[in-house]
């Protein structure tokens, strides 16, 4: 069968509307079906970066050095799981580094410890990782405390630089947004 003799049936476009419909994720009583936010709530969705009212930063975004300058290709599966972790949990200026053990990054998130330690050991490798680690006492630890690191990005990826590339593409945004309409080219 060709791609030209594939064609959706109607039923079958009706069913996938009707599941997203049934998790919250869209509303068609008004016309055109209308985004929902992705959390099931039923709200009207607005674009992370635009919602009044909230935290201006709404979700996390991989920065373009990532790729530009070939982390993508050169960091291991667990650096790369680390690094995600760590962009969506030093995403806030007001808590730019995380505290947690490894067996408690492992638990939250669902990774093993061993991938943990990987990860962080190669996101050190390649001089992405701020640490500083501290003693916390720990009743039931035979030493009477346990090791917790604290951990941050540094650039490109530290929170610092990530809230500057976040305000750059809003200007840009802001800009595209009060050009004029049908505006081309310079001629």
């Amino acid at each position: 069968m060709s791609t030209a003799e594939k064609t959706r049936k109607a039923p079958g476009i009706s069913r996938a509307w009707r599941v997203l419909e049934d998790h919250g994720l869209i509303t068609r009583e008004d016309g055109p079906a209308a985004l929902l936010r992705e959390d099931g709530s039923g709200e009207p969705w607005i674009h992370p970066g635009e919602a009044a009212g909230r935290d201006r930063i709404g979700y996390f975004s991989i920065p373009r050095a990532y790729w530009l300058r070939g982390y993508a290709n050169a960091l291991s599966l667990p650096g790369k799981a680390m690094l995600m972790v760590l962009l969506s949990e030093t995403n806030d200026l007001k808590s730019p580094t995380v505290t947690y053990s490894h067996a408690r990054f492992a638990e939250y998130f669902g990774i093993s410890e061993s991938t943990v330690k990987r990860g962080l050991n190669n996101l050190r490798e390649f001089g992405l990782l701020g640490e500083r680690w501290e003693k916390q006492p720990a009743a039931r630890s035979p030493k009477g405390y346990r090791q917790v690191g604290h951990y941050w990005l540094l650039n490109p990826f530290s929170t610092q630089s990530r809230d500057r590339a976040r305000d750059l593409d809003t200007k840009e945004r802001e800009g595209r947004a009060v050009a004029p309409a049908g505006g081309g080219g310079d001629g």
